[in-house]
This record gives structure tokens, sequence and C-alpha cells, in this order.
């Protein structure tokens, strides 16, 4: 049983089946038990060294201390660090004012101007954003694929999603940075899903928080290549979110 799902159900029905379960309960309400100071507090002492990774974040089994829904960041949040490191990845980290955009601000921006304040405040929102929209079953379940897609539509990002191994590099070739949503085994459906940012430069695709650990995965020639290389290739895509920066 732990196989018939990765081997013998549709990709696309599993997505659908994970947007459909986010509809199902009720929309996740922490009902202010936990204050935005504090949560701001626990995600800047994770944040403190973020540059020694480049900004990005790759140590989600840190975050135990981070609620997300009914869970953690650590248990359920590989969805909103997927987001947060797509957005990095882009320059639109800068953006950030007060929960708002401005785009303006993001002209010229490297991840060293981001501060530890920016780059926390911008993580907490998109917790509380998928909190609001993307959440499956209180984080039981993660997050659901469609919800991170629709986010960066709403934002005026040109987007794609491809459900087959077969698309996964055409579309890595067409768009800025990628989102990939990923059984960490095939043949196991215990082992988890997972979703991890790929970030493109110079030809080449480097995955992030795959492992959750800091371990940093290095470069490959295409996302093929970058599944093939979780988990001694054991790993199998379940969609492939393609994200065109605006200009």
């Amino acid at each position: 049983m732990k196989s018939f799902i990765p081997k013998r159900v549709n990709n696309k029905v599993v997505v659908g089946f994970l947007s459909f379960a986010k509809t199902v309960g009720k929309p996740f309400n922490r009902k202010n038990k936990i204050g935005r100071d504090a949560m701001l507090e626990s995600i800047s002492r994770h944040f403190a060294s973020f540059d020694k990774t480049g900004g990005f974040i790759e140590d989600q089994d840190s975050y135990k201390d981070v609620p997300y829904g009914g869970k953690s960041i650590w248990y359920a949040g590989c969805g909103v660090i997927a987001t947060y490191n797509a957005l990095h990845s882009m320059g639109r980290i800068c953006e950030w004012s007060g929960s708002l955009f401005d785009r303006s601000a993001s002209e010229n921006c490297t991840s060293e101007d981001v501060s530890v304040k920016v780059a926390s405040e911008a993580f907490l929102d998109l917790i509380r954003e998928f909190e609001k929209t993307g959440i499956v079953f209180s984080g039981n379940l993660g997050t659901a694929p469609l919800p991170i897609k629709k986010y960066f539509d709403r934002r005026g990002y040109r987007t794609g999603i491809a459900y087959k191994a077969s698309d996964f590099d055409r579309l890595g070739a067409e768009y800025d940075v990628l989102i990939l949503t990923a059984y960490m085994d095939g043949s196991d459906i215990t082992k988890s899903v997972h979703h991890i940012c790929i970030t493109k430069k110079n030809g080449l695709f480097t995955a992030h928080n795959v492992y959750c650990n800091g371990y940093l995965s290095k470069p490959e020639k295409s996302v093929s290549k970058v599944i093939e290389s979780i988990n001694n290739g054991r790993a199998k895509g379940i969609c492939l979110i393609g994200i065109m920066c605006y200009n």
C-alpha cells in the first residue's frame, strides 16, 4: 500500500486531492495565541545567520519553534520555505514593507541588502498567507501545491505547471525559478511529500532545503538531474511550478 499512490495514482489527481482537502476543513485560525512580535522573534533567531547560505533557507529541521497551522514549520512548512526561497532568488524580499510590496525597492537589490527584520517579516507574512489559503488539515498534510502557484499568479508573476516528468526540463528552460513537489521516495508515500525550490544560474539548477538539515545541494545540468540526485534517485516528481519574474 505504501507504493500504491506514488506508483498508481495520477499526479494531477494527487494535486487535485490536496486542493480539495484544503477546502473541506475550516481555514486554520490561530486566534492570536502567538502574537506577531513573538513569531518575529523566533524567526529572527533563525535568520540571524542566513547570509551563510546566500539568504536561502536550507535548515527546515531547526524550525520546531515556529508554528505553522496546528504544527510547525519543521513539520509542515516546506511549501512556505520553497515560496520564500523562490522570492529571494528573484530579489523580491527587498520589496517587503509592512506586509506590502514595493517593486521599486527591488531594483539593484542583493541578498546583502535584506535585513534580518525585513526577511523575518516576509517569512511571517508567508506563514499567515498560507495558513489562510494553502494549509491542508491544519498542517497535517502540509501545504497544497496549487495555492503556491496562485500566490504568484495574484502578484503578477507569469507561472506554468507540469505534472509529467517528461515536461519538467521544458518548464525549467522557460522559467526563472521553479518549485518542485515530489515524493521523497517514489516507492513509499510514508517517506513524505516535499516542496523544493529550484533556482537557475548560468544554465545550472540548484535545489534548496532538500533534506532540511542545512546540507547544500550541488548544481545540476537539468531539472531531471536534480530529481535524480535526491534520495539516491528514489525521489519522484508530482508537479513542477515555473515562475517568471515580472519586469
